[in-house]
Protein backbone atom coordinates (compact mmCIF):
# COMPACT_ATOMS: atom_id res chain seq x y z
CA UNK A 1 0.00 0.00 0.00
CA UNK A 2 1.56 3.27 -1.12
CA UNK A 3 -1.13 5.67 0.04
CA UNK A 4 -4.75 5.82 1.21
CA UNK A 5 -6.70 9.05 1.58
CA UNK A 6 -9.26 11.44 0.14
CA UNK A 7 -8.70 13.66 -2.87
CA UNK A 8 -10.40 15.50 -5.67
CA UNK A 9 -10.85 13.36 -8.75
CA UNK A 10 -10.38 13.74 -12.49
CA UNK A 11 -13.41 14.29 -14.71
CA UNK A 12 -13.31 10.76 -16.20
CA UNK A 13 -13.44 9.17 -12.73
CA UNK A 14 -16.29 11.48 -11.63
CA UNK A 15 -18.21 10.38 -14.73
CA UNK A 16 -17.41 6.69 -14.15
CA UNK A 17 -18.60 6.88 -10.53
CA UNK A 18 -21.54 9.15 -11.44
CA UNK A 19 -20.60 11.81 -8.90
CA UNK A 20 -19.63 15.47 -8.88
CA UNK A 21 -16.03 16.52 -9.48
CA UNK A 22 -16.36 18.53 -6.26
CA UNK A 23 -16.80 15.32 -4.28
CA UNK A 24 -13.70 14.17 -2.42
CA UNK A 25 -13.18 10.48 -3.11
CA UNK A 26 -11.24 7.94 -1.08
CA UNK A 27 -8.31 6.61 -3.09
CA UNK A 28 -5.99 3.67 -2.72
CA UNK A 29 -2.57 3.66 -4.38
CA UNK A 30 -0.82 0.28 -4.56
CA UNK A 31 2.25 -1.25 -6.20
CA UNK A 32 2.32 -4.91 -7.16
CA UNK A 33 5.61 -6.81 -7.21
CA UNK A 34 6.90 -9.98 -8.81
CA UNK A 35 9.74 -10.96 -6.53
CA UNK A 36 11.47 -7.59 -6.04
CA UNK A 37 10.43 -6.08 -9.39
CA UNK A 38 7.55 -3.56 -9.44
CA UNK A 39 5.20 -4.75 -12.18
CA UNK A 40 2.07 -2.65 -11.68
CA UNK A 41 0.93 0.63 -10.17
CA UNK A 42 -2.76 0.73 -9.27
CA UNK A 43 -4.98 3.70 -8.42
CA UNK A 44 -8.42 2.83 -7.05
CA UNK A 45 -11.22 5.34 -6.47
CA UNK A 46 -13.99 4.41 -4.01
CA UNK A 47 -17.49 5.88 -4.30
CA UNK A 48 -18.73 7.80 -1.23
CA UNK A 49 -21.56 5.24 -0.92
CA UNK A 50 -19.11 2.37 -0.43
CA UNK A 51 -18.26 1.24 3.09
CA UNK A 52 -14.49 0.78 3.39
CA UNK A 53 -13.26 0.13 6.92
CA UNK A 54 -9.82 0.43 8.53
CA UNK A 55 -9.66 -3.38 8.63
CA UNK A 56 -10.25 -3.51 4.87
CA UNK A 57 -7.44 -0.97 4.33
CA UNK A 58 -5.08 -3.33 6.16
CA UNK A 59 -6.32 -6.35 4.19
CA UNK A 60 -6.16 -4.68 0.74
CA UNK A 61 -2.39 -5.31 0.69
CA UNK A 62 -2.93 -9.07 0.81
CA UNK A 63 -6.00 -9.80 -1.29
CA UNK A 64 -7.82 -8.44 -4.32
CA UNK A 65 -10.21 -5.54 -3.75
CA UNK A 66 -13.04 -7.45 -5.47
CA UNK A 67 -12.68 -10.25 -2.88
CA UNK A 68 -12.78 -7.77 -0.01
CA UNK A 69 -15.90 -6.14 -1.40
CA UNK A 70 -17.68 -9.47 -1.94
CA UNK A 71 -16.92 -10.69 1.60
CA UNK A 72 -17.53 -7.42 3.45
CA UNK A 73 -20.69 -7.60 5.55
CA UNK A 74 -21.30 -3.91 5.00
CA UNK A 75 -21.13 -4.26 1.21
CA UNK A 76 -22.34 -7.84 0.65
CA UNK A 77 -25.94 -6.72 0.14
CA UNK A 78 -24.80 -4.53 -2.74
CA UNK A 79 -23.90 -7.67 -4.70
CA UNK A 80 -20.93 -7.21 -7.01
CA UNK A 81 -22.56 -7.85 -10.38
CA UNK A 82 -20.10 -6.85 -13.06
CA UNK A 83 -16.60 -5.50 -13.61
CA UNK A 84 -16.12 -3.64 -16.90
CA UNK A 85 -12.57 -3.44 -18.16
CA UNK A 86 -10.80 -1.61 -20.91
CA UNK A 87 -7.22 -2.03 -22.02
CA UNK A 88 -5.08 0.75 -23.43
CA UNK A 89 -1.62 2.29 -23.57
CA UNK A 90 -0.73 5.56 -21.84
CA UNK A 91 2.46 7.43 -21.01
CA UNK A 92 3.24 7.37 -17.29
CA UNK A 93 3.67 10.40 -15.08
CA UNK A 94 6.99 11.12 -13.41
CA UNK A 95 5.72 9.82 -10.05
CA UNK A 96 4.52 6.50 -11.47
CA UNK A 97 7.63 6.15 -13.66
CA UNK A 98 9.82 6.52 -10.56
CA UNK A 99 7.84 3.91 -8.64
CA UNK A 100 7.95 1.40 -11.54
CA UNK A 101 11.59 2.15 -12.46
CA UNK A 102 10.78 3.17 -16.04
CA UNK A 103 11.58 6.36 -17.98
CA UNK A 104 9.23 9.31 -17.55
CA UNK A 105 6.43 9.36 -20.18
CA UNK A 106 7.14 5.75 -21.21
CA UNK A 107 3.98 4.23 -22.67
CA UNK A 108 2.70 1.36 -20.55
CA UNK A 109 -0.25 -0.95 -20.95
CA UNK A 110 -3.18 0.13 -18.76
CA UNK A 111 -6.17 -1.72 -17.40
CA UNK A 112 -9.15 0.49 -16.47
CA UNK A 113 -11.91 -1.09 -14.40
CA UNK A 114 -15.31 -0.04 -13.07
CA UNK A 115 -17.10 -2.27 -10.54
CA UNK A 116 -20.92 -2.31 -10.81
CA UNK A 117 -23.39 -3.64 -8.28
CA UNK A 118 -26.86 -5.23 -8.50
CA UNK A 119 -28.61 -1.90 -8.84
CA UNK A 120 -26.21 -1.03 -11.71
CA UNK A 121 -24.52 1.68 -9.66
CA UNK A 122 -20.77 2.09 -10.11
CA UNK A 123 -19.00 2.01 -6.75
CA UNK A 124 -15.32 1.50 -7.64
CA UNK A 125 -13.18 2.76 -10.52
CA UNK A 126 -9.52 2.07 -11.04
CA UNK A 127 -6.54 2.36 -13.33
CA UNK A 128 -3.58 0.00 -13.35
CA UNK A 129 -0.29 0.69 -15.18
CA UNK A 130 1.39 -2.59 -16.14
CA UNK A 131 5.16 -2.76 -16.42
CA UNK A 132 6.09 -6.15 -17.81
CA UNK A 133 6.72 -7.77 -21.16
CA UNK A 134 4.25 -10.66 -20.96
CA UNK A 135 0.52 -10.60 -20.26
CA UNK A 136 -2.21 -13.21 -20.29
CA UNK A 137 -5.89 -12.32 -20.32
CA UNK A 138 -8.66 -14.84 -19.89
CA UNK A 139 -12.01 -13.86 -21.38
CA UNK A 140 -15.17 -15.83 -20.70
CA UNK A 141 -18.69 -15.58 -21.95
CA UNK A 142 -21.29 -15.25 -19.24
CA UNK A 143 -24.63 -16.67 -20.35
CA UNK A 144 -26.48 -15.36 -17.28
CA UNK A 145 -29.83 -13.93 -18.36
CA UNK A 146 -29.04 -15.09 -21.94
CA UNK A 147 -26.74 -12.10 -22.20
CA UNK A 148 -23.68 -13.83 -23.71
CA UNK A 149 -21.55 -10.68 -23.46
CA UNK A 150 -17.87 -11.59 -23.24
CA UNK A 151 -16.28 -10.34 -20.04
CA UNK A 152 -12.72 -10.11 -18.83
CA UNK A 153 -12.46 -12.66 -16.06
CA UNK A 154 -8.85 -12.54 -14.96
CA UNK A 155 -5.55 -10.81 -15.57
CA UNK A 156 -2.32 -12.73 -15.16
CA UNK A 157 1.06 -11.09 -15.48
CA UNK A 158 4.15 -13.12 -16.20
Amino acid sequence: LVKYGEEEIPKNIAEALECSMDTKIRTIYRIFYLKDMPIAFNITYLSPELVFTEKMIDEVEHQPLSTLLKTSQDNSLLGLEEIRCSIGVRPVSKEIANRLNVPNNQPLMTLSRVFYYKDASPLVAGLMYLNTDCYQFTIRSNSKDNNDKPTLEMLSIY
